[in-house]
């Protein structure tokens, strides 16, 4: 159902993000590219893992001690198994590739990646409403869907507050119910990676990782003869990151090029303009982390769809293992 429904947006968004294309003149604006500012854009994407997997080592720090290498690979990993295989498949095979190289539980590599999602959604929140203020005209369909997306977070950081803060009434609320042995134990591992000095500079390095994505996107746009500011780049990127946050076709192709004509019609681009750029910065956005990560593949000996079979095994493994008598947490 979902795979389905996500090939089908994609189609679309692929139909209209083609429609009318002048491929002659994507090629003069290729030729036309400034290169030096591309190597630059693409060497701040490829910072940005590198910076996503420091921020997971310093959430998993008061409970494992991971290297960085180590996190750092299974991020690359993660983002080569979602452009190539379906509803963004690398959330599942970046903690189980932690699970296997440094030893680190399962359950716990999969609460420190979904900490990680929690301070990118406040981020991207935050950052939006930021950056969209003198935007004109701004739909109402983003600004909603937006403050949305702003309540579902805030409600789930108001959880993960609780459980910092008040253990024991947070084992209280959910005493009793049907899946009270996997909920304790999820709230024992919240509690176990509660550190604020770690979570601090996690939330800090969020900032970073964005920051890093912000201006490969601003010197993309130089490249292309934007006159961007850095600003303009962060709303942009944003409305990419935000509406492609629904699983669609790996890579999120043809959301992302529709995602991306869209917030630069938001800035007044021409719509020529709007879809040659998306296109051009969808593939220096893709490719090269892409590439590192098939490398990385390349080197566990393994395939990508071994690797996403296996993980697939262990979180079934794990589940089965949760399904413990009540007694034994009492």
């Amino acid at each position: 159902m979902f795979p389905a429904a996500g090939f089908a947006v994609s189609i679309v968004s692929l139909f209209l993000a083609f429609r009318k294309f002048d491929y002659g003149e994507l090629g003069r604006d290729v030729e036309h590219l400034i290169w030096p500012w591309v190597l630059l854009g693409v060497a701040f994407e490829l910072v940005t893992y590198v910076v996503d997997g420091w921020r997971w080592l310093v959430i998993l720090s008061p409970a494992e001690q991971p290297s960085m290498l180590q996190c750092t690979r299974a991020t690359f990993i993660g983002i080569f198994a979602n452009d190539v295989l379906l509803l963004k498949a690398g959330e599942l095979i970046r903690p189980y590739l932690l699970t296997r190289w440094a030893g680190v539980p399962l359950s716990l590599s999969f609460t420190s990646a979904a900490i990680e999602r929690i301070m990118d959604g406040i981020a991207m929140v935050s950052l939006f409403y930021l950056t969209s203020l003198d935007v004109p005209n701004l739909p109402w369909e983003l600004r909603d869907s937006m403050f949305v997306f702003a309540v579902i977070v805030g409600s789930v950081t108001a959880v993960f507050l609780l459980v910092l803060f008040y253990r024991t009434h947070a084992h209280r609320v959910v005493s009793g119910g049907k899946w009270t042995c996997k909920f304790i134990h999820l709230l024992e591992e919240i509690h176990l990676l509660g550190n604020w000095r770690t979570l601090g500079i996690g939330f800090a390095l969020t900032f970073l990782y964005f920051l890093c994505q912000f201006l490969a996107m601003f010197c993309f746009a130089r490249a292309f003869n934007f006159d961007f500011g850095l600003k303009d780049s962060a709303f942009v990127l944003l409305v990419i990151r935000f509406v492609t946050l629904v699983p669609a076709a790996p890579g999120n192709l043809g959301v992302f090029q529709r995602a991306g004509e869209f917030g630069l019609h938001l800035l007044m681009v021409e719509p020529f303009n709007a879809k040659s750029f998306a296109l051009i910065a969808y593939f220096f956005i893709t490719a090269p982390p892409m590439v590192v990560g098939a490398i990385a593949v390349m080197l566990t000996g393994m395939s990508i769809g071994e690797i996403h079979k296996q993980a697939h095994h262990a979180r079934r493994e794990h589940e089965a293992t949760r399904k413990i008598p009540q007694t034994e947490v009492s």
